[in-house]
């Protein structure tokens, strides 16, 4: 297996969204007739390198990371707006790598 590098391993990401849950967002917003612009991603969001472990452990594969040492700060997390989280049911972080998990279980 190869390594998988990344900086910033303690910065809360949500930036993913599960085709799932966009079909239903697209789905309601055009019966509703809604022109609203949304950043989308995931409710609360997780520490990257939580879900990169938590990947592994649901492959059964031996951690392979490798953390890259960065001077930044930079994030990974979208502001989801209040609207949108009343809105739309919106999938949280683990929800949506869950679903990941399940469905490429045997692809990868």
């Amino acid at each position: 297996r190869r390594k998988v590098y990344f900086s910033n391993p303690n910065l809360k990401f949500n930036n993913l969204i599960h085709v799932d849950n966009l079909k239903k967002i697209i789905l309601k917003s055009v019966l509703d007739n809604q022109n609203e612009v949304y950043n989308l991603g995931t409710r609360r969001p997780i520490k990257l390198v939580n879900i990169i472990k938590y990947i592994y452990r649901n492959f059964k594969e031996n951690e392979n990371f490798y953390v890259v040492k960065k001077n930044s700060n930079i994030g990974y997390n979208f502001l989801l707006s209040t609207k949108l989280k009343k809105k739309y049911k919106i999938y949280s972080t683990i929800e949506t790598i869950k679903l990941f998990v399940k469905q490429n279980k045997y692809k990868i």
